[in-house]
């Protein structure tokens, strides 16, 4: 997540876009190793409305 923070600052779109994704996958895999979904997480993000 760093890397993305440092992404960010730059304002460099393309690292940016290659970070975030980096990191969206990454999440994905724990969730999976978690045996957990983006569903799951939908739901967190929903009772923070």
């Amino acid at each position: 997540s760093a890397e993305t923070i440092i992404a960010a600052k730059n304002k460099d779109k393309a690292e940016i876009a290659w970070e975030v994704s980096d990191l969206i996958y990454h999440i994905m895999v724990m969730l999976a190793q978690c045996d957990m979904t983006l569903e799951d997480i939908y739901e967190e993000l929903a009772k923070r409305r």
